[in-house]
């Protein structure tokens, strides 16, 4: 179902390929936690893709929870943030990401941009 699904996601047919991740994910249970992390990474992205990012949240965090050094799915949480507005939790989160990953060429990019707009809190 996994593998479908992110066929169609590549092919942009995002409620068809949200189905089938949900179909991996009820086959998947008993699997590894690093591997349901990536189920939930990709319905996390088919959510964003179709601007439902309270969703999109929800799957990336179930994605961290499960897997936490999992760096795609902690900057795609970012970048919900950041379509949201919401540039503190964006920073922090690609903060995050660069505490495990210190190369992580995206989260530097991001949180050096965004560090230019947050103006400390007192």
């Amino acid at each position: 179902y996994y593998e479908l699904g992110s066929l169609y996601l590549d092919k942009k047919l995002f409620v068809q390929s949200i189905s089938l991740f949900e179909k991996a994910l009820k086959a998947a249970e008993d699997t590894e936690p690093e591997n349901l992390a990536l189920i939930y990474n990709a319905l996390g992205y088919a959510y964003f893709a179709q601007e439902q990012y309270d969703i999109a949240i929800r799957q990336y965090k179930q994605a961290i929870k499960l897997y936490p050094e999992y760096t795609i799915a902690r900057n795609n949480l970012a970048n919900v943030y950041e379509k949201k507005l919401l540039t503190n939790k964006a920073l922090e989160t690609y903060q995050e990401v660069l505490k495990i990953d210190p190369n992580n060429s995206i989260a530097k990019k991001r949180s050096e941009k965004l560090s230019k707009r947050v103006t400390p809190s007192n």
